[in-house]
């Protein structure tokens, strides 16, 4: 996982890489605390001292969120690190019983999905605040699961095995979140979901691709005159071509 300043690479031999701005624990405490040019070995301990075996991790602008198994082998762990909480010391959030799959970043917060088809939401100055508290998974209407997490400002948009689309405003230092469907999307079925910063990008099962957020660097494709669009807004400019995925970056988009 690459973002802003540093990456993480998870190995298939059950070690963690870490690259990039480290100065502040943002990768980990347990590495060093300096600007790292080259990938450099570390791992993530449980509090016995005894390494966990890594399974995923994200970065987001200012820490990294980290899937490991429990020691026992039994089960999955959420650790978290920040550059403003607790000096970069991994965090072990408590998530209960759940069983997270795959997780989600953006610039600011990060988001897991469970085995069940439910949201873990991580929202970084919620763990600020308390990172002792527990974190509910989250449901999305209907009893569908979640198969993607995007974000965008203050907003966090989940798309479901059946290619419908949710949206939640981000309460500023809480985890809650209260999906309702995305209404313009209602009559198509999605494919892919992408955001991580100020705009959203979704493409349809027939390739064509929708946006919202932010066009003030030209991210959207809509032309110069249009500054934002808050609701998702086809991109006509990629009519003719059969997109499969969209990958919403900083200032820039990518279509594949």
């Amino acid at each position: 996982s690459v973002y802003g300043y540093h990456s993480v690479l998870v190995m298939n031999d059950g070690s963690l890489n870490g690259i990039g701005y480290n100065n502040d624990g943002r990768i980990s405490s347990s590495l060093i605390k300096a600007e790292i040019i080259q990938f450099s070995k570390f791992s993530i301990r449980d509090n016995n001292g005894h390494p966990l075996v890594p399974i995923s991790a994200v970065c987001t602008a200012y820490g990294t969120l980290y899937m490991l198994s429990k020691n026992s082998g039994i089960g999955r762990q959420l650790v978290y690190c920040d550059r403003e909480i607790n000096g970069g010391i991994p965090i072990f959030l408590d998530i209960d019983d759940q069983q997270p799959v795959a997780l989600f970043g953006g610039i600011d917060h990060a988001a897991a999905i469970c085995n069940n088809g439910k949201v873990i939401f991580i929202n970084r100055y919620s763990i600020k605040n308390s990172f002792e508290s527990k974190i509910a998974a989250i449901s999305i209407p209907n009893d569908e699961k979640a198969s993607s997490v995007a974000f965008c400002d203050n907003f966090v948009i989940v798309l479901s095995s059946n290619g419908r689309v949710f949206i939640s405003v981000i309460e500023y230092g809480n985890n809650y979140l209260n999906f309702s469907a995305v209404n313009e999307l209602a009559n198509e079925k999605i494919v892919y979901l992408s955001g991580s910063h100020d705009h959203f990008l979704s493409v349809n099962k027939e390739g064509r691709v929708f946006g919202r957020g932010s066009n003030k660097r030209g991210q959207l494709g809509l032309g110069s005159e249009i500054e934002s669009v808050s609701s998702f807004t086809e991109i006509n400019s990629l009519r003719g071509y059969e997109i499969r995925a969209a990958y919403a970056g900083d200032t820039h988009s990518l279509f594949e």
